[in-house]
């Protein structure tokens, strides 16, 4: 199954978060198809003379990640289910490797040291925690997070990471679907739940703390725990004020007692995040700080979410063929030379003139299908092919691959649904004058070898989502000024100047295949001079 979202991720991207699901246990190899084509307006001077595919994969960046499994808060609340006991379970194991290090350091502090030479005197060495779990665990400790760690530390810190990242997944959505039901009667109740089940949460994962003994450890792995903690808070704490903003627009009526709970949850947690020094926001003149605060919470995030994210390794999917195709170009320009040298050379004998100038000739000619050839292969052949393979890995084990590639093609060539569903909107936009579009298409195909996926992880893993990001850049380079003055005639019937925006519409068409369905999508952007204004699905 195929899902798709489209959105501004700033000014000059935008962003299409695709969903790749599949049954692990129905299909090994599970293959997807995606066609995206995008019509851009002639008046921006985008086709394939001035925007080479270089330009393309230079402005659009991939990024795959596993779809985090999917819990409700209920679920993980509950310290029965999987998020929250496979938590406990190796905090719990966490703790007792600490401990067992810490009695082992203990042990090695009461053997004095052995005397060196006559001046020796009994000393104690200077260990710190972190040097001598290094050393009991039989590995070379290279920097302070550089050195090795053991399986019940890589277990324990992914236990951290995917904890905090279901949490996130599972408050977005819940908070997302209280935000459209913000003007119905029973808001009120569902903030009340949203904010009492938040409050579970959180106090489930810190009291793991005492009841694994991990409280009483001043370690690297502690720290782990603590920046699950502040993740939490971040993320808990920025979904519930997008509620609240998202409730406000509303007005709903006793809109102040709907949002209390929010805004008291939102309190408390910011007081405790002062009481143990996580950094917060502040005021809009603190500029220093804030901007502290930004860079912070971007690292927290790649670092919880870094286990989800996959590897991929990109090289040319054409390179071997184009060069045994180049090959066949240049043997086929050498055999044209050499029939022309021997026919010349029968005919007119050897060290004649009429040789000479056949041979000269006939160099000349086998250049120029030397070229054509080339030419030909590279792009005739080149738009059925893929310009670029991905193989997808999680550390060593491969789970899949991907293909890419683009072309310039022309609206003869299209599919019938894609001209259809491109079908101008109005008179004007359908005729021919100064209207002309360019198309270019991205072609996608996706195999993802379900069982390896399904043995990634003891959490249930659905498929991937694949972050497209496109740079607009380039389109905004020919665009006229954002704003051009018109004149307008009031209610009084004065006549006077005002600004009208002047924009540009980029229309996307994909087509999804996978398992025997087809689907298709539609996408309008709109653009002006200072970038992207809004997107919109058809």
């Amino acid at each position: 199954m195929l899902e798709i979202k489209g959105e501004i991720h700033d000014r000059y991207t935008l962003e299409f978060k695709i969903g790749y699901s599949c049954n692990p246990e129905e299909n090994d190899v599970n293959d997807f198809f995606m066609d995206s084509w995008m019509f851009i307006p002639d008046a921006l001077y985008i086709n394939s003379s001035t925007y080479p595919k270089e330009s393309f994969y230079r402005d659009v960046r991939t990024l795959v990640r596993l779809i985090t499994p999917e819990f409700t808060l209920e679920q993980i609340g509950d310290p029965e289910c999987l998020p929250l006991s496979r938590l406990s379970k190796w905090c719990g194991r966490m703790a007792e490797e600490c401990r067992e290090k810490a009695d082992s350091v203990s042990e090695s502090r009461k053997k004095p040291a052995k005397p060196k030479g006559n001046d020796a005197i009994l000393s104690i060495p200077d260990f710190s925690f972190k040097d001598i779990a290094a050393n009991l665990s039989g590995r070379k400790q290279e920097t302070e997070t550089g050195r090795k760690l053991t399986k019940t530390e890589k277990m324990y810190e992914h236990q951290i990471k995917m904890f905090c990242s279901i949490v996130r997944s599972a408050i977005r959505d819940e908070a997302k679907r209280i935000g459209k039901q913000a003007s119905s009667e029973e808001c009120g109740t569902l903030v009340e739940d949203l904010t009492a089940k938040a409050e579970k949460i959180v106090n489930a994962y810190r009291q793991i703390l005492s009841s694994t003994g991990l409280a009483a450890s001043d370690s690297e792995q502690r720290r782990w725990f603590d920046l699950g903690d502040e993740y939490l808070c971040r993320i808990i704490d920025t979904n519930m004020f997008r509620l609240m903003e998202k409730i406000k627009e509303q007005e709903p009526p006793e809109c102040s007692r709907i949002i209390r709970p929010l805004e008291e949850y939102i309190s408390r947690s910011m007081e405790y995040e002062r009481e143990h020094g996580y950094l917060l926001p502040g005021d809009s003149g603190d500029v220093r700080r804030n901007r502290n605060f930004l860079y912070r919470a971007g690292q927290l995030k790649k670092y919880i979410e870094s286990d989800l994210y996959i590897l991929v390794h990109q090289r040319s999917n054409t390179f071997v063929l184009q060069q045994i195709l180049f090959m066949i170009a240049a043997g086929l320009s050498m055999v044209f030379a050499t029939v022309v040298s021997f026919s010349f050379q029968k005919t007119f004998g050897n060290f004649t003139m009429p040789l000479f100038i056949a041979l000269v000739v006939s160099y000349m000619f086998k250049d120029r299908f030397k070229e054509l050839l080339r030419y030909w292969f590279a792009t005739k052949l080149g738009s059925k092919l893929y310009d670029y393979k991905i193989k997808l890995a999680m550390g060593d084990e491969p789970i899949g691959w991907s293909k890419i590639g683009c072309d310039f093609v022309g609206e003869s060539k299209l599919p019938s649904e894609v001209r259809h569903l491109r079908g101008r909107v109005s008179a004007l936009e359908a005729g021919n004058c100064a209207l002309r579009e360019s198309v270019l298409i991205f072609r996608q195909r996706l195999s993802l070898f379900g069982k390896k996926l399904g043995r990634l992880s003891h959490y249930p893993l659905h498929g991937v989502n694949e972050i497209l990001r496109v740079n607009l850049r380039e389109f905004l380079r020919r665009m006229d000024s954002s704003h051009v003055p018109v004149f307008s005639q009031d209610e009084n019937g004065e006549l006077h100047t005002v600004q009208a925006e002047k924009v540009y519409y980029i229309h996307f068409i994909m087509r999804f295949r996978y398992n025997g369905t087809e689907s298709f999508r539609r996408f309008r952007v709109c653009l002006h001079r200072r970038g992207a204004t809004n997107i919109e699905e058809w």
